[in-house]
């Protein structure tokens, strides 16, 4: 649903900007319609670049040398913990 109110936004606005004629009393639907279109654009832009930025993978080393360590390793053992993000 990312990029569903985007979609609507830019259709919904093609047909109000190209196929809906006139003024509906003081309002131009024309103009209503390419603000939409524009809106519309502006979500779909956005949508894409969040998720980009949702798709990254982390990958952090701890090395506890003396001090105490996790439950998982020992003295001196390396941890390796990976995350992914995919929100897909």
């Amino acid at each position: 649903m990312r990029y569903g109110g985007g979609i609507f936004l830019i259709v919904l606005g093609l047909i109000l900007a190209l196929a809906v004629p006139g003024q509906i009393g003081s309002i131009d639907v024309e103009t209503i319609g390419w603000i939409c279109v524009g809106a519309g654009v502006l979500a779909l832009a956005l949508g894409l670049l969040t998720s980009q930025r949702r798709s990254s993978s982390e990958t952090v080393v701890q090395n506890h040398g003396g001090a105490v360590a996790p439950p998982v390793a020992g003295h001196g053992e390396t941890v390796v913990r990976e995350e992914r993000r995919d929100n897909v």
